[in-house]
């Protein structure tokens, strides 16, 4: 219901989607920077306060008076072995080298010591997960 309110705004479709994230300026990593953001008040929650406006809001569970949204952007699944290489390098250079060894036998083992493989929900909360669609190693 919400997503048809959005659709026939498109200014505030276009800020519920992150359009200019996607057709926007980046810096020199390939980011987009808040600072390049037509919306410089990152506090005010302009969609949110649309859809209220509509008669659109959501009631907590045992009255909570908010709640977060966990995401998770997952650009590799796998790490790769410069990554690995680095990381091992750099406990080892902290004088952990049980934790170094950790890295390089995940890699090899390709097992649940993988150290991007820590999706544990320690608090029990639920979690969106948005993976990167690449054929590259990054």
């Amino acid at each position: 219901m919400y997503f048809k309110l959005l659709k026939d705004n498109q200014q505030l479709f276009d800020i519920f989607v992150a359009k200019q994230e996607y057709s926007g300026k980046k810096d020199e990593h390939g980011r987009f920077l808040c600072r390049f953001s037509n919306y410089k008040d990152v506090l005010k929650s302009i969609v949110s306060e649309y859809l209220v406006s509509k008669g659109f809001y959501v009631e907590w569970p045992e009255n909570y008076k908010f709640a977060a949204y966990l995401t998770h952007d997952i650009d590799s699944v796998y790490p790769s072995w410069k990554y690995i290489l680095f990381t091992a390098t750099k406990y080892a250079l902290k004088l952990n080298p049980k934790k170094s060894l950790k890295r390089l036998v995940a890699k090899i083992r390709n097992d649940n010591l993988n150290p991007y493989w820590n999706f544990e929900r320690k608090y029990e909360a639920k979690s969106s997960f948005c993976f990167k669609a690449t054929t590259q190693d990054i």
